[in-house]
This record gives structure tokens, C-alpha cells and sequence, in this order.
């Protein structure tokens, strides 16, 4: 027989009270939190982010900065680029870049070649709203001699800035031509060089500030007639003006036909501004024929340079002369062989023969 176990009044009671605190505690915890900044609701969730690796960090791209030696945005790195990628046949060997037509849009000039002793010509590059192209095909290989040099010039009262072609034959001629970038092509303003390879042309710094006043140019082969002159051309809101001149000039002719011969050369050269010219030429005929009969004698030039390079079909001359007096027949062939003659009066004076009148 089980014996149960009675408990007291007073022990019941005791553990009463231990489970209504145990309860009463639990109830004020949850209470405290309900609400506050304790509370898991409105507490910010800790996000768990990864540290980028070295490679993936972003990097800002700065705009383009100008080139600190044309202080543009159009640098050589860019030129070489277009280069590489549009004439890989052609090494470059100067590149210019500026502004050259003043339009707001950098432009390079590259020198292009296989070495400094065989340049090729030159290209003309724009860079504008970023993107870098062409302006027309390769220049400065239009004049018939090899190029010496490339370089940019100015003129004086222009802002604009020029090419010059520095042209050689490598022997006995130096010359150069002048380019222009317009619009979307490039032009050749002028070229100055001797169609005989033999002469001297160069710009002129008259007073060494670098920018061109003109050219002088120096001659002396058949393409005067043998006669050295020295010309100086002065460049004047934007065309070139003839300045000073100077021909050296043989003795007066002795005989007739030197004389006739001398006139139609200085009549053909038509140097502006020489006064040594236009006192031989007073010498030679006191009194010019009017200006129809100066054109006419043109006519003869074919036969003229055949006669100074002694060379068949040049000028025929037939002389009557009585005393101090003489009628002269001149003929020749133009260039298609057509002959036309003029009549030379001729008359003696102290200082030699002269011309009297020409019909």
C-alpha cells in the first residue's frame, strides 16, 4: 500500500507565488521591447558586402587634356595612330598640328616618306567634334623635283598659316611651293622654281621676326636667255608684288643683229622694276613701238630660244644697209611652224646701232 505525501498549507502557497513571478517577469521582458530601439524591427539589417578586387576598382577618365607642346586636343599619338590603320606604306617623318585655317579645328600636317631624302609629300589630318579624318590626298608631290624639306609658314598681315615644299633637283636648283588648307581640300597657292633646274627661289624675312615678307629668286640659265637676274617678290594682302630687280647685262651689241637679238630678250623677260633693263632698253630703241606690234613679237619667241641655244630653225635676219641706215627682215617659225616677219629700222648712233621703228 502506497503512502501518499501530503504537503502544508504553507508550502503550496510558497510555490504559488514562485511561478506567478517567473510569469510576471516574462511578460515585463517582451513588454520592454515591444517598440523600442532594442527591437529586431527597427534595428538596420547589416548588409554583408565583398571587397572588390584590385582589378574591378573603377577608375575615373579625365577628359582630354590639351598636348603640352601644341597646346591642342589633337596629339602625334593620335596622328600615328590614323597613320598605322590608313598608310602603313608610309613612315612618318614631322607631324604639325594647329589650327592652320583658323576654323576652330586643330589640323596636322604629316610628313610622310621612306627617309629624310625621299619624302613623299604630305597629309592633311582635322580633328573636329573628336572625330580625327582626312582633308583631301597626299600634296606637294605636283612640282616635277624631290622635296628637300616640309615645314609651316606665315606671311606678314595674314593670321593664317601656310605649308611650304622645299624643292630640290639635288644639283643646281632650289625652289619651293606654297599650300593652303581650304575648306575640305589643300591648294597650291603658287610654286617658284626654274623649269630648267638650274636657279635659286626662297622666302624672305626681311626683318628676322620668322614671318615671310616674300621671295627673292635668282636665275641664270636658258629660261632667261642666259642673262642672271635677281627678283624679289614682296607678299601683299595675300598676293606677291614685284619689289626690285636687277639683270647683270653684257656690253652694248656691236653689230645689228645683236642688237635686234637683245631687244626681243628683254622685251620677252618684261622685268618690272629694273632699271638696269629699262636703260638697255632705251639704248635699244629710243622710241617703243605701240603696244599691238610689242604683242606681235611674241610670235618670234620659238624661234628666239632656238636662236640663243643655237639650236636649228632660230631667227633669219636680212640686211640692207646704206651708211648709218639700215632695213631689217626678221623671220621665224612659231611653235606649230607658222613664220611670221617684222621690219627693223635700224639707225647708228654714237654708242652702237639702235631700232628706229618696227613694222
Amino acid at each position: 500500500m502506497v503512502r501518499k505525501k501530503r504537503y502544508s498549507p504553507v508550502f503550496l502557497l510558497m510555490i504559488l507565488f514562485v511561478c506567478l513571478a517567473l510569469v510576471l517577469t516574462g511578460c515585463s521582458r517582451r513588454t520592454a521591447g515591444t517598440g523600442g530601439d532594442d527591437d529586431p524591427e527597427n534595428t538596420p539589417e547589416a548588409v554583408e558586402t565583398e571587397t572588390p578586387s584590385p582589378e574591378a576598382t573603377p577608375t575615373s577618365s579625365p577628359d582630354p587634356s590639351p598636348d603640352p607642346v601644341t597646346g591642342s586636343g589633337l596629339d602625334v599619338n593620335q596622328v600615328r595612330v590614323f597613320m598605322d590603320r590608313n598608310h602603313q606604306d608610309e613612315n612618318v617623318l614631322g607631324c604639325f598640328i594647329e589650327d592652320f585655317d583658323r576654323d576652330g579645328s586643330d589640323e596636322a600636317v604629316v610628313v610622310a616618306g621612306s627617309s629624310d631624302d625621299d619624302i613623299s609629300g604630305f597629309y592633311v589630318l582635322r580633328l573636329k567634334d573628336g572625330i580625327l579624318s582626312q582633308v583631301g590626298e597626299l600634296s606637294g608631290n605636283d612640282n616635277g623635283y624631290s622635296i628637300r624639306k616640309i615645314e609651316p609658314v606665315r606671311f606678314a598681315e595674314t593670321d593664317l598659316t601656310f605649308i611650304c615644299v622645299e624643292l630640290t633637283n639635288w644639283v643646281s636648283l632650289s625652289g619651293f611651293a606654297i599650300y593652303e588648307i581650304y575648306g575640305e581640300g589643300v591648294l597650291q597657292l603658287f610654286v617658284a622654281a626654274s623649269p630648267t633646274g638650274a636657279g635659286e627661289d626662297a622666302l624672305l624675312d626681311l626683318d628676322d621676326d620668322g614671318i615671310y615678307d616674300g621671295f627673292y629668286q635668282r636665275r641664270w640659265s636658258y629660261d632667261v636667255f642666259y642673262y642672271p637676274i635677281h627678283r624679289q617678290f614682296l607678299w601683299i594682302d595675300g598676293l606677291l608684288y614685284p619689289d626690285i630687280c636687277d639683270i647683270e647685262l653684257p656690253g652694248y651689241p656691236d653689230a645689228i643683229e645683236g642688237v635686234i637679238t637683245e631687244y626681243l630678250i628683254l622685251s620677252t623677260l618684261a622685268l618690272e622694276n629694273c632699271p638696269a633693263a629699262d636703260d638697255r632698253m632705251a639704248m635699244l630703241c629710243p622710241n617703243p613701238p605701240d603696244i599691238v606690234v610689242q604683242d606681235s613679237l611674241r610670235d618670234l619667241y620659238h624661234a628666239l630660244s632656238n636662236e640663243v641655244l643655237e639650236l636649228d630653225e632660230g631667227l633669219g635676219f636680212e640686211i640692207s644697209q646704206e651708211g648709218d641706215s639700215a632695213e631689217v627682215r626678221v623671220y621665224g617659225a612659231d611653235y606649230y611652224g607658222q613664220v611670221h616677219e617684222f621690219t627693223f629700222s635700224m639707225v647708228r648712233k654714237d654708242y652702237g646701232w639702235c631700232i628706229e621703228s618696227i613694222n
